[in-house]
């Protein structure tokens, strides 16, 4: 009410966060729950000289903890899964879908991002670009050896299919 705005994003990405919301104000409170594709994850890591293993032990950390407590405290219709592909690969649908979700009008200039005052979530490079464009990132296709793509399957496989991806 004191912002005039109708909604709020908490972008602090803690699932526990999110969880105390909801549990707090669930007539209020959706979970939207972005999710990327651990291989992306690994390349990016890996480029910065983390170890194979702990760029898999921290992501899959993340997600076997949050996934129990989001299905154990928040109903299903007030989730919202997201991935990080679906939205560079059509940004205006997402979007679209994301505005429903949360019952919000879907306007254009959310695609340009930039175009009002606004507070960008954390780790995405974008925030301190002067694009709005929104990218896939696919270097991980090359950058990954096969060994770091066996490692990855028989670590991380699994959890990265029940996540939808392939």
């Amino acid at each position: 009410e004191i912002l005039g705005t109708r909604a709020i994003v908490d972008s602090s990405k803690s699932y526990l966060r999110g969880v105390a919301l909801y549990l707090r104000h669930p007539d209020r409170v959706r979970i939207l729950f972005l999710t990327r594709d651990v291989r992306v994850v690994l390349s990016s890591n890996l480029k910065r000289g983390q170890s194979r293993k702990q760029a898999i032990l921290d992501w899959k950390g993340q997600y076997e903890r949050a996934l129990p407590l989001l299905r154990r405290h928040v109903p299903a219709e007030h989730v919202l899964q997201v991935t990080y592909e679906s939205l560079t690969a059509d940004p205006r649908s997402t979007l679209r879908h994301i505005c429903d979700f949360v019952g919000l009008p879907f306007e254009e200039e959310m695609l340009s991002f930039r175009s009002k005052p606004h507070h960008v979530a954390n780790g995405n490079r974008m925030r301190s670009s002067e694009s709005s464009e929104i990218r896939s990132d696919d270097a991980w296709r090359s950058r990954l050896t096969p060994e770091d793509l066996r490692y990855f399957e028989r670590k991380a496989g699994s959890l990265n299919r029940e996540l939808g991806y392939s």
